[in-house]
């Protein structure tokens, strides 16, 4: 519909008519919550701590080669989210990854 536009920042009215701010770590929290038990994401937490302790630049791609695909497509980012969380891992920049995506390039935060 012409003039309803929802996502990050958009006051929206709740059944309740109260006013709401969405919020991106509201829906960060959820997807690491939604991946926390899941198998391939505990894997993938420890592949993210060799790669960290590396100390080398490294992306999902170097995740995915140790750990497989998870099994919801969502995880990938989930993880890496929660191991930014836990102050394993930084954002230092990007690069084109396979298929010609842009993917985020991690680094292990020194202990």
């Amino acid at each position: 519909m012409p003039g309803n536009r929802s996502g990050p920042g958009v006051r929206t009215e709740t059944a309740t008519g109260n006013a709401t701010t969405p919020s991106l770590a509201d829906g960060r929290d959820r997807a690491i919550e939604n991946a926390a038990g899941d198998w391939w994401t505990q894997g993938a937490m420890v592949a993210i701590g060799q790669l960290a302790r590396e100390r080398r630049g490294f992306t999902i791609d170097d995740v995915l080669d140790l750990c497989g695909q998870p099994t919801d497509p969502h995880h990938s980012g989930a993880v890496l989210a929660a191991a930014q969380r836990r102050k394993l891992i930084e954002p230092v920049g990007a690069w084109i990854g396979r298929g010609g995506r842009l993917v985020r390039v991690w680094w292990g935060v020194a202990a």
